[in-house]
């Protein structure tokens, strides 16, 4: 069983292999909507992975438990490397089109939540929990606009725009 130092050390390198996809996916596209999508979610993983972080700052630790975390933590970085689950596969050099850049994002994202979700049964902590929901909120969101612009032609920027406004009202 993993702890939940590692759990966290696992995140944050789910959501940089999340962030360093969208940017090099931002290069690949020459669509304007959809290269603003890439860099907004690129930000949004960012938040994430700097959200675990703080979380996992605020664990308490003893030396041993510690050390045994940090040789964890590279044995799965060692295992996860550069592996983005669905994105492990995807090269995105032979990648030739945006709406395959969409397939290959909006598989990543649905990944995402499924790991947050396992993760979320193994968190006792009432604020890691509240927070972890939020995230995997934005993520089900995230899925939602990669939907919407693949299926409205780019109306998944717009849709990004109006939930972002109607987060802002709702605080």
């Amino acid at each position: 069983m993993f702890t939940l130092h590692e759990i966290y050390d696992l995140a944050m390198q789910i959501e940089k292999n999340g962030e360093d996809f969208y940017r090099e996916s931002e290069k690949k596209t020459s669509k304007t909507a959809l290269k603003a999508l890439f860099i907004w979610l690129a930000e949004e993983e960012v938040k994430h992975s700097q959200w675990f972080m703080e979380r996992k700052s605020l664990l308490k630790t003893d030396s041993e438990t510690l050390a045994l975390d940090e040789m964890t933590a590279k044995m799965l970085k060692d295992i996860l490397g550069d592996q983005r689950f669905s994105l492990g596969e995807a090269k995105i050099e032979h990648i030739e089109t945006a709406e395959d850049l969409l397939s290959i994002a909006l598989e990543f994202e649905e990944d995402t939540i499924i790991f947050f979700r396992m993760l979320r049964s193994l968190i006792e902590d009432d604020d890691s929990i509240k927070g972890l929901d939020a995230i995997i909120e934005e993520e089900t969101r995230h899925v939602e606009m990669l939907r919407d612009f693949r299926d409205g032609n780019g109306q998944g920027l717009i849709t990004m725009k109006e939930k972002k406004r109607e987060d802002i009202s709702n605080e």
